[in-house]
């Protein structure tokens, strides 16, 4: 039986998703989630980075912008990285989306992608009736 963890994120988009290319020409699409976490009666926030590699996620990550809800489920794994201002090692949890749903589109206007190509009604044109 293979290993593995699914983990789902509930929260709005911290920045407008930054659609970009690998040195191997597959396209892949990245972007952060806050997470406004409330424990007693202090309030903290938490970043998860997102990084989509499907087909069907990153047509719908491209769309997504700053202050979007999102819903993303997917593998999570661990990082760090080196704050260039404090040399401190900071730990992040980044999420590889398998599966990813914008939760409202009218967030400063926006509007959701087109489900499928607009394409005439079949038939000539004419109705019958």
């Amino acid at each position: 039986m293979p290993n593995y963890i699914r983990m789902e994120v509930r929260g709005h988009a911290g920045d407008d998703v930054k659609v970009r290319e690998s040195k191997g020409g597959k396209k892949y699409a990245r972007f952060s989630i806050c997470l406004n976490l409330k424990r007693g009666r202090k309030e903290e926030t938490q970043w998860v980075q997102v990084l989509v590699f499907s087909e069907i996620p990153l047509t719908q990550a491209a769309h997504i912008k700053k202050g979007n809800a999102v819903l993303v489920i997917g593998m999570p794994f661990a990082d760090s990285y080196k704050s260039p201002r404090t040399q401190q090692v900071i730990p992040t949890l980044n999420l590889f989306a398998n599966e990813l749903y914008v939760l409202n589109w009218h967030k400063r206007g926006d509007k959701p992608p087109p489900a499928e190509p607009d394409q005439p009604p079949p038939g000539d044109g004419d109705l019958p009736f």
